[in-house]
């Protein structure tokens, strides 16, 4: 385990504003906030493993799309809706240690990394 995952779980067993304050605050006067964006990606992975995260596109295409948490074990009525713009259009589900990208921007990389070959 690294310092990072060491803050991760610092801050996930902490449920009051002010302990969380304090360990930032610690994390500042050791020089460590650099190590901040890596924490709240474990903590975003950490979350993502109970709950299921659809991303799409455009706030309109979540209810089109929502169905599609069920491919990857998660539940509808609790998963999490993410406004991601560089999708360009489909959708991501991920959950726990699932994934499935159906996003047009896959799809366009693909097909350029194709058409390179």
């Amino acid at each position: 385990m690294n310092l990072a995952h060491a803050y991760a779980n610092a801050l996930e067993s902490l449920n009051t504003t002010q302990a969380v304050e304090q360990v930032i605050a610690r994390m500042r006067l050791k020089g460590h906030l650099s190590l901040l964006p890596q924490v709240l990606n474990i903590l975003e992975r950490n979350d993502s493993a109970t709950t299921a995260v659809l991303t799409v596109a455009k706030k309109e295409d979540a209810n089109r799309y929502l169905t599609k948490v069920s491919t990857v074990g998660g539940d509808e009525k609790t998963a999490r809706i993410v406004v991601d713009p560089r999708t360009v259009g489909g959708y991501m589900a991920r959950s726990g240690n699932m994934f499935v990208d159906a996003t047009f921007r896959c799809s366009l990389v693909s097909l350029y990394k194709k058409t390179l070959t």
